[in-house]
């Protein structure tokens, strides 16, 4: 909490309110997982072509959601 206060003094911020969140890049990641869930979901009724390539939009969804997020970690 004392942090907190010393870090609003040194930023002129003289009433002691908390400095705003940073808000994140937009990304693509959640659609592509959203993606690859629906073909997942619609592969099982209809065909093992569409599972594969849902499976395969699911992985990149999350790894690359991921990656997004270790990277923002980093930064701040």
């Amino acid at each position: 909490m004392a942090e907190q206060h010393a870090d609003n003094a040194a930023s002129g911020n003289k009433a002691g309110m908390p400095l705003p969140e940073r808000i994140p890049p937009p990304t693509v990641w959640p659609v592509t997982l959203a993606l690859g869930i629906t073909l997942l979901c619609f592969g099982i009724v209809t065909s093992w072509v569409m599972s594969a390539a849902g499976l395969i939009f699911f992985v990149l969804g999350v790894v690359g959601w991921f990656e997004d997020l270790r990277k923002d970690v980093q930064q701040s």
